[in-house]
């Protein structure tokens, strides 16, 4: 069930991040960016989303209770031949452009789905290039859940994915539910 739109809040129908991806080396925050730390969104999420006033609440320490408390879960790979394939398929499809280093994001917006919003609620123009620890617990995909599955997400033209064999779609796939 959506809230109903109340003064002043901007209704978004994006699904929450991953808090292990939320480390402070993956800033910006929030799917479109908005945030350059995420004590601000923290704060604007209690104070604009929720309706507080903010007075009582320190959100100065939120990043550092992330950085150091939240774990990515892991989970074991049930075939090592399969994730290894998928990391190189990882590489060779131009996946680690974007989703680069030890965080797998680059700090960038891109326009990676057309449309980018399913309803005008939500609508911006690029997503922030979401980390993919933990990847395999956050279903479904995208901002909006447009996709239901790791598999789902790599069907939806996702860079190169478009052109990627079976094959090489599942060993992808059993690459980032080894993140």
């Amino acid at each position: 069930m959506w809230f109903e739109h109340t003064a002043g809040i901007s209704l978004r129908r994006r699904r929450t991040k991953n808090l292990a991806n939320a480390k402070s080396s993956t800033a910006p925050f929030h799917w479109d960016g908005e945030f350059t730390t995420m004590s601000a969104l923290s704060e604007s999420t209690m104070t604009s989303l929720m309706g507080g006033d903010g007075l009582l609440v320190d959100v100065s320490n939120v990043q550092a209770f992330v950085d150091e408390i939240v774990k990515p879960a892991i989970l074991p790979a049930v075939d090592a031949a399969a994730v290894a394939r998928g990391a190189a398929t990882f590489q060779s499809f131009g996946c680690a452009t974007c989703h680069a280093g030890p965080d797998f994001t680059d700090h960038q917006t891109h326009a990676v789905l057309v449309p980018e919003s399913l309803t005008t609620d939500d609508a911006f123009s690029a997503a922030d290039t979401p980390g993919l620890r933990g990847i395999f617990l956050s279903a479904p995909y995208f901002h909006d859940g447009r996709a239901p599955d790791l598999d789902a997400v790599l069907h939806s033209a996702m860079g190169n994915a478009d052109t990627l064999t079976d094959a090489q779609r599942a060993d992808l796939v059993a690459f980032l539910k080894s993140l």
